[in-house]
């Protein structure tokens, strides 16, 4: 495509550029892990897992690869596969893909129902609930114990990693996080974050085992959980929100470069994370720095959405530079680059980010 065939096609398309509604209007880079605001990417242990599940199952939830409206059974499939209403939850998900999705088709539509409804009352789990009423009830050294007290450290990091995300997910609408139950998250994610520093500073002394270094993956993930779920896209984000999400994203960068095996995007990943939150702190010169950095890796290793998203990171950097007016041709550029497989999750938020400036 010629520069003026380019420039004809942008005046052709639907405006793009448009003021921030706030100043947390555009959110997060969600590519990695178990974050409930955007894409679930499975690792190792979790994608040997769901693989031993059916095929169909497979099937019904999009490969490796999830969104916000699959998460209960996603969550349901990794930590309780056996389960009586895990069963009878894929059973729906199987009956609803036998049958004519249309909107029309009356069947599909109380099945539909009936599903979420189900997934509605197994929205958080046992542990979650106890611990974000705790919390709730002003008792948050009761929700640590209920968590700390699961056993072992892989135990109890797992524990607290979906505790985090049930919660985050219980903020979720449609696709959007809101500030709901910042309160509860704030406190549940500095006790964590509290558990991960004892371990960081036991595997800085001595030679990381295997096993060590799946613990180190499972606290990268809360790391990066944490700070992706602190910046909300409905309501506005706290001083203490920012502050620990702040800490969280830098803690993450630096796990991953503790993990002897390859981290390439996982690290790409949390650098444009720390970036967003350098750019809301006002340090301008080191977002640019480090959305830069993300975009170069991602080139390298041909992940054309990671280029996206940290393109778009660093138009959104210039849009508060200039008082949340982002700028119509950098937006329309982003939304004319190859992005690769079209079924990428990251992709579709990378859409839906970009529509909220309408």
């Amino acid at each position: 495509m010629t520069k003026d065939d380019s420039q004809k096609k942008r005046e052709q398309a639907k405006p793009t550029g448009g003021i921030m509604r706030n100043s947390a209007s555009m959110r997060r880079l969600i590519i990695g892990t178990l974050a409930a605001g955007g894409a679930f990417q499975l690792n190792g242990w979790q994608a040997q897992a769901h693989g031993n599940r059916s095929s169909h199952d497979v099937a019904m939830l999009r490969s490796d690869l999830f969104m916000p409206q699959d998460y209960v059974a996603f969550r349901q499939q990794l930590t309780a596969p056996q389960a009586p209403e895990t069963v009878a939850l894929m059973r729906l998900y199987r009956e609803r893909a036998t049958l004519d999705t249309r909107a029309t088709d009356e069947k599909s539509m109380a099945i539909k129902q009936d599903t979420r409804a189900f997934e509605d009352s197994l929205r958080m789990r046992d542990t979650s609930r106890q611990a974000m009423l705790l919390v709730k009830a002003g008792n948050t050294d009761a929700a640590v114990a209920v968590i700390e007290g699961e056993g072992n450290p892989e135990k109890i990091v797992y524990e607290y990693l979906w505790t985090i995300t049930d919660i985050a997910y219980m903020n979720q609408q449609g696709n959007d996080l809101t500030n709901e139950n910042e309160k509860e998250l704030i406190a549940i994610s500095k006790a964590a974050m509290a558990f991960n520093k004892r371990i960081l500073d036991q595997m800085e002394k001595a030679e990381n085992t295997v096993l060590d270094e799946g613990l180190l993956v499972r606290v990268g993930e809360i790391y990066h959980n944490i700070a992706s779920y602190m910046i909300p896209d409905i309501g506005d984000m706290s001083k203490q929100a920012e502050k620990v999400g702040y800490r969280a994203a830098k803690m993450g960068l630096k796990t991953r470069r503790m993990i002897k095996a390859d981290q390439s995007k996982e690290i790409m990943i949390a650098k444009w994370t720390l970036a967003r939150y350098e750019g809301m702190r006002g340090k301008t010169d080191r977002a640019r720095d480090l959305f830069t950095q993300s975009i170069k890796e991602a080139e390298a290793m041909g992940d054309m959405p990671g280029v996206a998203w940290g393109r778009f990171g660093i138009a959104e950097l210039d849009a508060r530079s200039r008082g949340g007016e982002m700028k119509a041709n950098m937006v329309a550029d982003i939304r004319e680059m190859d992005m690769g497989d079209s079924n990428d999750p990251r992709t579709e938020l990378l859409k839906l980010a970009i529509d909220r400036l309408q």
